[in-house]
């Protein structure tokens, strides 16, 4: 049979058209890649595949997985990223999906932007970048222009560790409370003209002996669908065979006769030595205790003591003092605070919380716990609270609240959070007219009401 030009062109384009089948395949499968503001968790959705296996990869390498129903064509999952193992920079990241075969259906490419540095007037002194710690390590804050009344509050994973409004601005961070592996810490700074200064973003390798490692725990499921195209390698044979009973030859030990002597003889039961000093333990002290007691020293107590060792007086650790909360105070971020009034503890169904310095509250626990009344108009998304002497109105979205006909700004605009209407705290304080204070010691808001000022 003799093939034409035109049998030719014909093959070639139903090659074509199957590659571009297969590329279809391939690539109409719709991914989403959503990330958080702070690039904690990444959330994937996915459309037009029957899916059976996600995959994160960052920076070429694998790093966790996720199996999906593979009876639909579309879902949802997601992937805690840890933000302290990222480069600094631009981190690629790439979501593959797999069917039940291990065949891939589609990819997704993204980025994760890491920023540690700061250019402010403060910075952390010590440890230095990328340093691997272990045990009790200071945490020390510095200051490359003066600044005063300053409040400085420790991170460590974004997490709110402890406030101190004294010197030295350090902080001991026993990093035995957390896994080996990368971690981040950062020092905020507030000084009396309320302005907020953030230092880097200092990253550490924590690796205490015998700590835990944190890793991704590995799906079975997960692993065989990957593999399931790949077949295992085959050692090639030989014919050298290993010997099934070796034999070592030689002296293992010798034995020797004599006496042990000197002032203390070694106990052979006992194998472990013990160092001629103890390592002294270093207890950490943060914010969350009020008081701190130090040991006396008596000096009769010690032998051949004399008179070299002085009656010593213990010195007490400086209280914190309370923050007043008002319009423009800066507080450390944090997932939920305790408010109290009058020293009643009030109840909500939606936390307080700190979010970039801001205080939050829902405003109608606060308002109906002072004794007023909250009204709500869908229409108009408008709040509205009225006491014996007080009429507050505001709009959801809108700064510009309304307290007894006159108007006052809030600093952040009102908005709904899981059926509440969220205000900044500083409002309620400025409406009412009552002392709303943050205790940096234990963490807590205690409002005093106006009507028992």
């Amino acid at each position: 049979m003799k093939i034409t030009g035109k049998m030719k062109m014909l093959a070639c384009a139903g090659a074509m058209l199957i590659a571009a089948l297969s590329q279809a395949t391939l690539f109409d499968t719709s991914i989403i890649i959503d990330r958080a503001a702070n690039n904690k968790t990444l959330t994937v959705r996915y459309d037009g595949a029957a899916a059976a296996l996600v995959e994160l990869r960052i920076n070429g390498v694998s790093v966790a997985s996720r199996v999906l129903d593979e009876n639909t064509s579309e879902g949802e999952t997601n992937f805690p990223v840890d933000v302290a193992a990222l480069e600094d920079g631009e981190n690629k990241v790439e979501i593959r999906l797999y069917d039940k075969n291990g065949k891939l259906l589609g990819t997704q490419k993204s980025t994760l932007s890491v920023d540690r540095q700061a250019t402010g007037p403060v910075t952390l002194l010590t440890p230095a970048k990328n340093d691997t710690v272990q045990g009790i390590t200071e945490i020390k804050v510095g200051f490359r222009t003066e600044l005063k009344n300053v409040y400085v509050s420790f991170f460590v994973n974004d997490d709110f560790k402890v406030l101190k409004n004294f010197p030295p601005y350090a902080y001991l961070w026993d990093t035995r409370t957390v896994p080996n592996g990368w971690h981040e810490v950062q020092a905020w700074i507030v000084d009396e003209s309320n302005a907020t200064f953030k230092t880097e973003k200092l990253r550490l390798y924590v690796n205490n002996p015998g700590g835990q490692t944190k890793r991704e725990a590995m799906d079975p499921k997960a692993e065989a669908i990957k593999n399931a195209g790949t077949k295992p390698v085959e050692a090639p044979k030989s014919d050298i065979k290993a010997p099934t009973d070796p034999k070592v030859t030689g002296t293992i030990g010798s034995k020797a006769n004599g006496t042990a002597t000197g002032t203390r003889a070694m106990n052979p039961g006992n194998n472990t030595a013990k160092p001629a000093t103890e390592k002294p333990i270093v207890i950490a002290i943060d914010g969350s205790n009020k008081t701190s007691t130090t040991p006396k020293v008596d000096p009769q107590s010690v032998k051949g003591a004399g008179d070299l060792i002085a009656k010593t007086t213990p010195k007490e650790t400086p209280k914190l003092k309370p923050v007043l909360i008002d319009l423009g105070t800066r507080l450390p971020d944090m997932d939920s605070m305790p408010i109290y009034m009058n020293g009643e503890m009030v109840n909500f169904d939606v936390n307080p919380r700190v979010t970039n310095g801001v205080a939050l509250t829902p405003f109608r626990h606060l308002f109906e716990h002072n004794g007023g009344k909250v009204k709500w108009d869908h229409e108009k998304k408008m709040v509205q609270g009225l006491d014996e002497a007080l009429s507050i109105s505001f709009t959801i979205g809108d700064p510009t609240a309304r307290v007894n006909g006159n108007s006052m700004l809030m600093e952040m605009a009102p908005f709904i959070e899981r059926g509440r209407s969220i205000i900044p705290l500083s409002f309620f304080s400025q409406a009412l007219n009552v002392d709303v204070q943050f205790d940096p010691a234990t963490g807590h808001v205690l409002i005093l009401n106006a009507k028992s000022k």
